[in-house]
């Protein structure tokens, strides 16, 4: 069994290589769209019984075993979110990116 408390915060949650990140953004730093704050995790394994003792049976019967894997997590970090009537894609200070109208 595992527990993880974990918090991921930053300005870009995407895998960006030339991603440019600037000071005038700061205000757009907090929690990861990829941030779960609880993790569990458990596995588990269990041993069935003999079913026979005939040599022949057992060798498909016996010895079986059963397994899992278990995890929770907590859920996605709400964010806020805004909409400029006309626009389908805006920047992080409202206006519209190219070719959008």
């Amino acid at each position: 069994m595992s527990y993880t408390w974990s918090k991921a915060l930053g300005t870009i949650s995407d895998d960006q290589n030339f991603a440019r990140i600037d000071k005038k953004f700061d205000y757009l730093y907090g929690p990861q769209n990829f941030d779960r704050r609880h993790n569990l995790s458990f596995n588990w394994v269990y041993a069935a019984p003999k079913l026979t003792h005939n040599k022949y049976l057992g060798y498909v019967g016996n010895n079986w075993q059963l397994s899992g894997v278990y995890r929770y997590q907590s859920g996605a970090p709400y964010t806020i979110g805004f909409s400029v009537a006309g626009y389908v894609n805006q920047k992080s200070d409202g206006s519209p990116t190219e070719g959008a109208r």
